[in-house]
């Protein structure tokens, strides 16, 4: 398995790839989403686009590997995505006026949210959703926002009650 941002722009072949995992995860896990299966399949191209190709937020992928990938096609010829992660940056949340925590307005830190985090079942127990976890820390990590002071960065998620294993994962990486 490896874990891998979906490029910006994002070609043809990683939207017909990324829609098909997404409408996936909203049949396999609809318990697990603040969407459904029903409501996102009647998107259009240009929805579907509209949610990958932002500079103000990185989706990121977990698929299995051919071996012989050497184009930088690696993540189209793959052999299949199993899960995925999307984090948005302060720029895009900007607009949205999230609740946040009085401590966090107080302390005017830079905020990105975790969305959309899903393994499917048939791959999970492989490390994979903390991967994907990771490789979102990382981006937030090494993320430079246009016009902002904020020395601090915070990432929240938010997770349904139920969803007791990714509760669990959650609480294992610190959350």
């Amino acid at each position: 398995y490896d874990i891998s941002p979906i490029p910006y722009p994002a070609s043809n072949a990683h939207m017909r790839l990324y829609k098909q995992l997404r409408l996936a995860s909203l049949q396999i896990d609809p318990h697990a989403f603040g969407s459904s299966y029903e409501r996102e399949s009647q998107f259009d191209e240009s929805t579907w686009r509209a949610r990958i190709d932002k500079p103000d937020r990185i989706t990121f992928i977990a698929h299995t590997m051919n071996h012989d990938d050497s184009n930088g096609e690696m993540m189209v010829s793959c052999q299949a995505w199993v899960g995925s992660i999307m984090i948005l940056s302060p720029e895009m949340l900007h607009d949205f006026n999230l609740p946040l925590p009085r401590s966090i307005r107080e302390e005017g830190l830079s905020v990105y949210v975790v969305v959309g985090m899903w393994v499917h079942p048939n791959h999970r127990n492989r490390s994979l959703g903390k991967r994907l976890v990771l490789s979102s820390l990382e981006w937030a990590k090494d993320s430079k926002e246009k016009d902002t002071e904020a020395p601090k960065k915070v990432l929240l998620l938010e997770v349904k009650q139920d969803n007791h294993a990714a509760i669990a994962l959650y609480a294992k990486l610190g959350f």
